[in-house]
């Protein structure tokens, strides 16, 4: 048995009991016994915590390259022009001002909107950047579909961590909304979608899906895909 919780003495006296009463017999202590000896031996033997092979950071860095997948109708290729006046849009409750100084690293430091935007920049040096709420309100919409009439079509950046325990993995109803009703005009030439894959499939049709992981390097790697490099 496995405890879990802040304290495992309820769990140490659980076990106990269960022994006194002959659930659990020599036999599975001494089992037990054997699985931690030859785990606790196992990671003895492992490099120090955090001390990768170079082999397996060839191996990740191929990894951010070759998970990357399109899906384009047909006759097109996953890039677009690197001339063309777009409006990339970024799903996100941040903005794209760089964090503090004193930023403390947290579980998102793979996606970091400002970053993203300076690429896409450099990649598309006539084309813009802005951030969409994950739940686009009035307030939000309104500015946004007068902006986009100034660009030649939009590309949208989405990303969802695999977090199923707290519900369904999905595109909000809203978001879904606001892209339905830009792609009534085909207004949107390109999804980029970070994380798991099928929460892709709640948008719109869009003539170029491109589907990568929830790290930085494969955001850049998706980016260069999309202008053709």
């Amino acid at each position: 048995p496995l405890p879990w919780g802040t304290s495992t003495k309820p769990s140490y006296e659980a076990m106990l009991e269960c022994y006194k009463k002959g659930i659990l017999t020599d036999a599975d202590v001494e089992a037990a016994l054997d699985r931690v000896l030859a785990a606790q031996h196992k990671v003895a033997l492992l490099p120090p915590a955090g001390e990768l092979y170079e082999e397996d950071k060839v191996n990740i860095r191929r990894l951010h390259r070759e998970c990357i997948a399109a899906r384009c109708e047909e006759g097109l290729s996953p890039a677009i022009s690197r001339d063309g006046r777009h409006l990339f849009t970024i799903i996100t409750d941040e903005g794209l001002a760089e964090p503090d100084v004193d930023y403390t690293p947290g579980p998102r430091d793979w996606f970091f909107p400002h970053k993203i935007a300076a690429a896409i920049r450099e990649l598309f040096p006539n084309s813009d950047v802005c951030t969409m709420p994950v739940y686009p309100t009035t307030n939000s919409n309104i500015p946004y579909f007068d902006k986009q009439t100034k660009y030649d079509d939009l590309v949208f950046i989405t990303n969802y961590q695999t977090a199923a325990y707290t519900g369904r993995e999905h595109l909000t109803t809203r978001l879904v909304d606001l892209m339905d009703a830009l792609q009534s005009t085909d207004r949107i030439v390109a999804h980029l979608h970070f994380g798991n894959p099928f929460v892709a499939a709640d948008a719109p049709f869009v003539p170029r899906v491109l589907l990568g992981w929830l790290t930085e390097a494969c955001i850049d790697h998706t980016l260069a895909i999309l202008a053709g490099k």
